[in-house]
């Protein structure tokens, strides 16, 4: 491909070359193409560095050199300049059509979201290990590198733990990691794209800049747990959460408006998918699972299943956030309930809009389950202060969005 002179060519879900640093993000900016357009609903997921990837790919001289990004653009946001704000926008309103669900009333049907606070003690919450949020640093036995080089049951624990949510990819190559590498600094790589940084000079970890060195590298044994394994460790008396209590009286509330409507429940975490398939199936429901250890056809095969439309046709969709957010349609439902909030607002909506989107024929309610008091409060607040960067970036001097915008919450989100 690398070969070949095209005419165009078209970066759909182009928010996936977010790093830069990637080697897939480096090979598609190495094709030779007169025209380059980029499609995606989400250009800005975490930060505003996230769309130098696009000006890369674009060939958009001089924003798609890093240099002239930084000094133009990045810094001056990251030092909550005004200027930096202006430039971007300009930028933006030059280059982009920008298409919202607003312009096209009359295709898609109106979106209702419901944030649902459920009164709970975090203690609670943490009887299922899927709902807490994860602190690789704190369940550290010390702060001795060699109390956890010396336990490979921890370490195998931390990146099960970590690994366990569908969407922790290596944050180089940005596939599962192969190999398992934790850094000093609780990071994890594969083995091989980490030890390709150490070859540099005055290495340094791609997650948070700390100086590294191969001793500073500790291997993950790998965990021989499957599926099977983790069905057979969820015992049948289990007490059933406040979080699953409420998804079921929402389900069977929906169910009882319309028996024919079909429900889809998102989770970052696979075994948390595992878990709500016990609760579901005593209580009647007909369901499927989707998560990132099938293949791509076992997906296709689920989702042409949940789309049939007899009377004993499956009617709640398990699936993980990242393998049903991009690419899929699952417009045969109307119900979207996300259990537990991501940090990336952008993953969120693109797993919503595999229901919200043309050719939906009925209104969509999405159901966000929220513990009130809980560290998924706070991801909520960021996840509005990433809208409200991408809304800023998007939008123009005078709009009603960039009156609502503050520059220190930009400040704030830069150094996420």
């Amino acid at each position: 491909m690398k070969e070949i002179e095209w005419f165009r060519v078209i970066l759909d879900e182009a928010h996936v070359i977010k790093n830069f640093a990637a080697q897939q993000t480096k090979a598609v900016i190495a094709l030779k193409a007169e025209r380059r357009w980029v499609v995606t609903g989400t250009p800005i997921q975490n930060n505003s560095f996230d769309l130098f990837a696009l000006m890369a790919f674009l060939k958009f001289q001089p924003f798609s050199i890093k240099s002239y990004w930084q000094s133009l653009v990045q810094r001056p946001l990251d030092q909550g300049s005004k200027s930096g704000l202006s430039r971007l926008q300009a930028l933006l309103g030059a280059i982009s059509l920008r298409r919202t669900k607003e312009t096209q009333n009359d295709s898609v049907l109106r979106n209702y979201s419901t944030v649902l606070c459920i009164i709970l003690r975090l203690r609670q919450i943490c009887n299922d290990v899927s709902l807490c949020p994860l602190d690789i640093k704190s369940i550290l036995p010390s702060d001795t590198l060699e109390d956890v080089s010396k336990n490979p049951e921890l370490l195998k624990k931390l990146a099960s733990l970590v690994k366990d949510g569908d969407d922790f990819d290596c944050p180089v190559c940005l596939c599962p990691p192969i190999k398992t590498v934790i850094t000093c600094c609780a990071h994890l790589f594969c083995q091989s794209c980490i030890l390709k940084t150490l070859k540099h000079l005055n290495a340094r970890c791609p997650m948070c800049r700390h100086p590294l060195s191969k001793s500073d590298l500790f291997l993950a044994p790998e965990s021989q747990s499957t599926l099977e394994d983790d069905l057979k460790s969820v015992s049948s008396n289990r007490p059933i959460s406040s979080k699953v209590s409420t998804l079921l009286k929402l389900l069977f509330l929906s169910k009882k408006q319309d028996p024919s409507t079909k429900s889809v429940v998102f989770s970052q975490f696979r075994k948390m998918l595992v878990l709500l398939e016990e609760p579901l199936k005593v209580a009647g429901f007909n369901i499927l699972r989707l998560d990132g250890s099938m293949t791509m056809k076992k997906r296709a095969d689920v989702i042409r299943e949940f789309a049939r439309t007899d009377p004993d046709a499956p009617n709640v969709l398990l699936a993980s956030l990242k393998a049903a957010g991009v690419g899929i349609n699952l417009t045969a439902a109307s119900r979207v309930y996300l259990f537990d909030p991501w940090w990336n607002p952008g993953a969120e909506e693109q797993a919503m809009d595999r229901v919200h989107r043309i050719g939906q024929q009925r209104e969509v309610r999405v159901v966000r389950l929220v513990v009130k008091g809980s560290i998924e409060e706070r991801i909520m607040e960021l996840q509005e202060k990433k809208r409200r960067l991408a809304s800023g970036a998007f939008g123009k001097k005078g709009a009603k969005e960039q009156n609502q915008m503050r520059v220190e919450d930009l400040c704030i989100l830069m150094n996420l």
